[in-house]
C-alpha cells in the first residue's frame, strides 16, 4: 500500500454548464454519478474516461499539462493565455516553494 501525503487541494480548471428547465443534474453528468477507486496505475483510464465525455482538456489541465487550442502541441506554460498558469506556485498572493 503507497503511502499518501494530504495536501490542500487547489482547482486547476472549471468547467462551468447552465442546466436548462427540466433538467436535473444527474442527467447531464459527463462522468457516471458515484465514486471508483481505481488502481494505482489507474491514470491512463481516468484520461481515457475523461477523453470519451469530452473533457481531456480540462483533465490535462488538472495534470498542470497545457496544450495549445488551435495546434495542439504543448504550450510554453509562460504567463497569461486562458487556462496556464504564472510558472511557479503561488502562496498567499506571492511566489513560493510548494509544501
Amino acid at each position: 500500500m503507497q503511502r499518501l501525503r494530504w495536501q490542500q487541494m487547489v482547482v486547476r480548471g472549471e468547467q462551468v454548464e447552465e442546466c436548462p428547465p427540466g433538467l436535473d443534474v444527474d442527467s447531464m453528468r459527463r462522468l457516471h454519478h458515484g465514486f471508483e477507486e481505481l488502481d494505482t496505475n489507474g491514470m491512463s483510464e481516468l484520461a481515457e474516461r475523461c477523453r470519451e465525455a469530452g473533457l481531456e482538456s480540462l483533465f490535462l489541465t488538472s495534470m498542470k499539462i497545457y496544450r495549445d487550442d488551435d495546434t495542439g502541441n504543448k504550450a510554453d506554460g509562460g504567463g497569461g493565455g486562458r487556462g496556464r498558469g504564472g510558472g511557479g506556485a503561488e502562496i498567499g498572493g506571492r511566489k513560493g516553494k510548494k509544501r
